[in-house]
């Protein structure tokens, strides 16, 4: 399992400069303009697709067809992915409070607070995890281009339906009291669902890629 890790490691190395890079120039952007909450949601989402390239890497080098010759199951390749997506967003939700938080003893106008800081990485934390139960499977399943399309409908459905919501009028009178009162169950309940809402995706990926062939 720590070798299968070690190798996505290794590979990620490649394109870790230029994610680095661009990590800088929204820390840059988010001190300047202050829009601290958007620079945490964009550092915390860039680490969270790095683990989707290994799928890359390992196509591009038959990975899988060398790796089942050797001693290791299927379950543990497909086990160490989501480990790393873990360790990934872990790490990209550390990276967006340590440069929040820089950011915020530099601009002077923050869009933030501490704890809208926190709050905004928490809620950016649950998306990422269920951007990535969605988004694996379609990638066992059916490969890495797909994947990607499944990643920019995650992300760009919601947004429709949020657009048309506004534009039908259905959100004029928001937040209502009723509305509050919804919240703080949902609240509670979203990230107990999307941690069962990976955890189920895990074992789908494991079903579709034990029926593979190499």
């Amino acid at each position: 399992m720590k070798g299968l890790m070690l190798k996505d490691y290794y590979n990620l190395r490649k394109s870790g400069k230029t994610i680095i890079a661009i990590m800088l120039i929204y820390a840059v952007f988010g001190a300047v303009s202050g829009q601290i909450s958007f620079m945490s949601a964009i550092v915390a989402i860039l680490c969270a697709t790095l683990p989707i390239s290994t799928f890359s890497y390992d196509d591009f080098s038959k990975w899988d067809s060398y790796a089942l010759s050797m001693p290791v199951t299927r379950r543990q390749i497909i086990l160490a992915k989501y480990l790393l997506s873990l360790i990934m967003i872990l790490l990209g939700c550390l990276v967006s409070l340590l440069s929040s938080f820089a950011a915020l003893a530099f601009a002077e106008d923050a869009d933030a607070g501490p704890l809208e800081v926190f709050s905004a990485t928490g809620a950016v934390a649950l998306v990422c995890l269920l951007m990535l139960s969605i988004i694996f499977p379609v990638i066992v399943k059916y490969g890495v281009e797909k994947g990607r399309i499944a990643m920019i409908a995650v992300f760009l459905v919601p947004t429709l339906l949020g657009l048309l919501a506004a534009r039908m009028g259905l959100l004029d009178n928001l937040p209502s009291a009723d509305l509050k009162a919804m919240l703080i169950p949902a609240l509670i309940a979203a990230p107990i669902a999307v941690v069962l809402l990976f955890v189920l995706s895990f074992a789908l990926s494991l079903h579709l890629y034990s029926k593979k062939e190499f």
